[in-house]
């Protein structure tokens, strides 16, 4: 759970970022035309007595008071890792980042604004296009998607504002890519946190090779501008795209 994500790692911090997150989460979602599955999950992870969030509140209480026995230290940790994380093997389950992955962070109707109120954006990267010299005159939206398939090759094709162009905006340096694989079987996109740096595209286009034992599995890809400066400064995340590893 440590490391540098919009999730902090000190358990008193991550009280009040989840206390936050509950909080503009119940103020914003009437418009974000949930489904009923996406209003249960919710109802599941923050309101169900003994799960998720209540356990976690519960656990928090006793630890806070700073008079504790360390099996309820224990439970406290079990607590927050099955509330923050989940177990992403298991469709049937929840968390923080499940949840979040599943109906907020691809969401179009969750504005970044409210995703800065909801805590979603790291402090410590810039998110946005930067000021001055390397501004953009107007937002530009990444999107991928797989465009050729050979064995243990993926090419995919990546556009801004979904025009298809060879050449990188104004002010941008590189458009970089990042990857996981996890199994075929897996429907939904892990964390953006969880992916790896793979390359930077070339001519709009971005080719991997695979090794034999990943055939059969599924590649994710997301695509984030990297802007020109002395300062590394990066765009959002976009959307993912996958695709099967032939």
């Amino acid at each position: 759970m440590a490391g540098k994500n919009f999730i902090p790692p000190k358990d008193h911090e991550f009280d009040g970022w989840q206390i936050n997150f509950f909080t503009k989460v119940n103020l914003f979602k009437i418009g974000w035309n949930w489904s009923e599955a996406a209003d249960d999950e919710w109802t599941l992870l923050t309101n169900t007595a003994l799960v998720k969030k209540k356990r976690w509140d519960a656990a928090w209480l006793i630890i806070a008071s700073g008079d504790f026995k360390p099996s309820q230290d224990l439970e406290k940790n079990l607590a927050r890792k099955d509330y923050e994380s989940g177990d992403r093997k298991n469709v049937a389950d929840t968390s923080l980042r499940i949840f979040i992955a599943r109906y907020i962070r691809n969401n179009p109707l969750v504005t970044e604004v409210q995703k800065r109120e909801m805590g979603l954006l790291t402090s410590d990267v810039v998110l946005s296009a930067p000021d001055g010299p390397n501004s953009m005159k107007a937002p530009l939206v990444l999107s991928g998607k797989v465009r050729d398939i050979t064995i243990k090759t993926h090419v995919s094709e990546v556009r801004y504002n979904e025009e298809k162009s060879k050449a990188k905006p104004d002010g941008v340096k590189d458009i970089q890519i990042f990857m996981i694989i996890t199994e075929a079987s897996v429907q939904v996109a892990p964390a953006t946190d969880d992916f790896k740096y793979d390359g930077v595209t070339r001519g709009g286009l971005y080719k991997h090779t695979f090794n034999a034992n990943q055939q059969g599995k599924r590649a994710w890809y997301y695509a984030r501008f990297m802007y020109k400066g002395k300062l590394a400064t990066y765009g959002m995340p976009s959307d993912t795209w996958d695709s099967l590893i032939s």
